[in-house]
């Protein structure tokens, strides 16, 4: 298996580029100036290339923002041998590739992460999509494509600028990749290693990743194995939904940190997912991303659940985990029935409110 980071950025951007007619740079204006200074100078040579800057986060994963750049692709002369480039944290590269994926039926796309959410997972396994905004608020990820980015490139030292709440964020999708794989030596080692100091991470960011690359390489196009990658997600997408419709601030790591302690919990009452590796992971995930949230009611919660991407046959369907000794897979296809949920999240509610 190609490791995901086998090049550095620069050298995978440059070969990248051959063949192009042009490069289009999608970029966080929230990055420091230099950050973007630096892809422009890789891309210096005979070919035109064309910046475009907004402000991260989920507010611009919507048509409407990809409708802003469809036009900005036409304005500069984009075709379909324009490389779309996308120097940003997840909400970027999300966005960015379902542009590439759908402008003129498809351009190729070079991912270049600059937070750890996005290093160790958002950039990795060609999913992208945008929000579907209705009259109730917003439902996360409705709208989208596959789109395999013809490199990823690492460039640890873009972290040094971000906030300690997105590096606790982006080390919440790494517990995910260690419960997913538990014997590997990431997981070992992200276990033993519990104090989030970036120089640590830094080192396990290509371990992590490796493990969700894994698990897309059995699975593409998510139609079985892969699924168990949205372990804490079914939780966490409503309560980031909910939280933008009260406006609150909770970003994905944090609701993802909520919902993997809530699969754990399920995961042990439901599938005999050991007490012990329970309560010693749902320890350090609280202590870790040291984020209390709302818990909203189970009733707001559910009525989010019905839309959840995952749900087949109008069920809806979650991910839990069985026991560390068991040789089975995550269980991928869990079924909630809504007094089911309700008993079980107001339990959850009284705890950790």
């Amino acid at each position: 298996m190609k490791s995901v980071y086998s090049t550095t950025w620069e050298k995978g951007l440059k070969r990248s580029i051959q063949g192009r007619t042009s490069v289009f740079i999608l970029s966080d204006s929230n990055l420091p100036y230099k950050y973007l200074e630096e892809v422009e100078r890789q891309c210096e040579g005979d070919l035109p290339v064309y910046s475009f800057s907004l402000e991260g986060g989920e507010k611009i994963k919507t048509l409407e923002v990809a409708e802003t750049i469809y036009k900005e692709l036409i304005n500069v002369g984009a075709d379909r041998k324009t490389l779309m480039v996308c120097l940003g944290g997840g909400t970027i590269t999300d966005l960015g590739g379902y542009v590439a994926s759908t402008f003129k039926r498809g351009l190729e796309l070079v991912l270049l992460p600059t937070t750890l959410l996005a290093m160790v997972d958002a950039a990795i396994g060609g999913k992208n999509g945008v929000n579907l905004n209705i009259e109730k608020g917003g439902l996360k990820n409705q709208i989208g494509t596959f789109l395999e980015p013809k490199f990823i490139g690492l460039n640890t030292d873009w972290l040094e600028s971000l906030p300690d709440r997105e590096i606790r964020s982006g080390w919440a999708e790494m517990v995910k990749h260690s419960l997913l794989d538990s014997h590997s030596e990431f997981s070992k080692y992200l276990y033993v290693n519990q104090n989030i100091e970036l120089g640590d991470l830094k080192a396990m960011i290509p371990e992590s990743a490796e493990i969700k690359q894994k698990i897309v390489n059995e699975d593409p196009l998510e139609t079985g194995s892969r699924a168990s990658l949205n372990l804490g997600h079914t939780i966490a997408h409503a309560i980031e939904a909910i939280a933008s419709n009260e406006c609150e601030d909770v970003t994905h790591g944090e609701a993802v940190a909520w919902g993997l302690v809530f699969a754990l919990e399920c995961s042990t009452e439901f599938l005999g997912f050991e007490e012990e590796w329970r309560d010693r992971y749902i320890e350090m995930i609280i202590e870790g991303i040291n984020a209390p949230i709302t818990l909203h009611s189970a009733e707001q919660m559910w009525e989010v659940m019905l839309t959840d991407k995952k749900n087949q046959f109008n069920n809806v369907t979650d991910v839990l985990l069985h026991p560390r000794t068991s040789t089975n897979p995550p269980k991928v296809d869990f079924i909630w029935n809504k007094n089911e949920f309700t008993k079980k999240w107001d339990d959850f509610r009284k705890k950790h409110s």
